[in-house]
Order: structure tokens, then C-alpha cells, then sequence
């Protein structure tokens, strides 16, 4: 196994970059995911999760959502994350940030860190209210801490 002495943040903050970088430099970066399978999660299972996200009752299924959601999106191919914000995912995932914990809180600030590495995005999630909600988790210095102090540093406040 290969060891580092770079933070974790450092490393995804690195990562995050270098999949911004492939996708403007053209490059693929479907990372072995067939066309079919990526018209799929971007046109079918991408709008899905969000719309269950806005429009359900059940904390659990907004729950579910999201996490099945951050699973997409770390497979690290740039078109998802476009898909999530085209199908209007930053308020419900932000609105997640202030009624969730756990996994929850840490697949929604996964997903808007990926969405943030997009300056198109800044400008719904602030509008979304994520600055004061990342500014009570990183005071609240609870596990998720480091993770909002990260995507607050990649907005422009």
C-alpha cells in the first residue's frame, strides 16, 4: 500500500481538480462506465434521486436518496455532477445539510464539494443558504467539520 504524508484534505481537494481538469481538457473520464450506462444515471436514475429529494415526505427516502446519489457522483465522472445541478439538486441537498447527520451529512457535503469545484454553482448554493449552515458545522466542530470548512473555502464568501 502506498502511504503519504499530504493531509486528506489536500488529497481531495487534489483529486476533485484533476477530474475538473480532464473534463475541460476533453478527455473521457467516464472511468469505464459504458455510454449506455451514463445516458441512464444522467437521464433517468440523476433526476430520479433529486426529484425524491424535493418532493419526498419521508426523511428516510430523502436519506436514501442522497447517499445512492453520492455513490454516483464518486465514481468521479464530471457529466454526473453537471447532471445533479441541471436537474436542480443544490437546494434539496443543501436543505439536507441542515436535517441530517451521519452518512447523510456526509454524502450531501460530498455531493455540493463536487458540485462546487463548478464556479456555475456558486451562485445557487449560496443562494440555497449553504454558507451560514457550513458555517454552524464547522463551529459545531462535530465529525463533519473539516469536510464543511472545505467547501466553504471553495465559495466565493
Amino acid at each position: 500500500m502506498l502511504k503519504s504524508s499530504f493531509p486528506l484534505e489536500s488529497k481531495d481537494w487534489l483529486a476533485a481538480c484533476l477530474i475538473k481538469l480532464e473534463s475541460r481538457a476533453g478527455l473521457s473520464g467516464d472511468h469505464g462506465v459504458s455510454s449506455v450506462d451514463m445516458e441512464i444515471t444522467i437521464y433517468e436514475s440523476i433526476p430520479r434521486l433529486v426529484d425524491q429529494m424535493m418532493t419526498s415526505l419521508s426523511i428516510e427516502n430523502k436519506r436514501n436518496a442522497a447517499i445512492e446519489l453520492n455513490s454516483i457522483i464518486s465514481g468521479g465522472v464530471m457529466e454526473y455532477t453537471r447532471a445533479v445541478a441541471a436537474a436542480g439538486g443544490i437546494f434539496p441537498l443543501v436543505k439536507l445539510l441542515e436535517e441530517s447527520d451521519g452518512d447523510v451529512l456526509e454524502a450531501s457535503l460530498a455531493i455540493l464539494y463536487n458540485l462546487s469545484m463548478d464556479p456555475e454553482n456558486h451562485p445557487a448554493m449560496i443562494a440555497a443558504g449553504a454558507v451560514p449552515l457550513l458555517k454552524r458545522i464547522v463551529l459545531a466542530e462535530g465529525p463533519h467539520w473539516t469536510s464543511a470548512l472545505q467547501l466553504l473555502r471553495t465559495l466565493p464568501v
